[in-house]
């Protein structure tokens, strides 16, 4: 059962991402790397490029006394809001950063556009 649900801009593909006991798992490549993050695309930014929000994380597992699994409470999740994540990958290789538009959102999933920088630039200018 989907709660709500919007109109994709049709500028990526959908993505489904599963919500377990009211929270969303960030996706982690490598703990030992780096911590991921989750942050609101605001506005625009002339230092930073965009304006975020970061989202506060929670640590639902350790590993050897550091967070191995990190989440969001879904609630803070908001159809037609836009998302920043970023994914440690490696130490050779630069985080994998993406944006998602939350399109639909329902108790254990939501689904995402995922939007290039380019087009999410050109979408916040002409909100403007």
């Amino acid at each position: 059962m989907v709660d709500n649900k919007i109109e994709s801009l049709g500028l990526g593909k959908i993505r489904e991402f599963k919500i377990d006991g009211g929270f969303f798992e960030l996706p982690w490549g490598n703990i030992r790397v780096g911590k991921p993050w989750i942050a609101e695309i605001t506005g625009l930014s002339a230092q930073y490029g965009f304006e975020r929000r970061f989202l506060k994380t929670m640590a639902l597992d350790f590993y050897k006394g550091k967070p191995s699994k990190l989440a969001v409470d879904a609630d803070e999740l908001q159809v037609g809001k836009i998302y920043e994540l970023n994914v440690p990958v490696s130490w050779r290789h630069p985080s994998e950063r993406f944006c998602i538009r939350i399109i639909s959102k329902g108790p254990d999933f939501f689904e995402a556009e995922e939007i290039s920088y380019e087009d999410l630039a050109k979408y916040l200018r002409a909100r403007k």
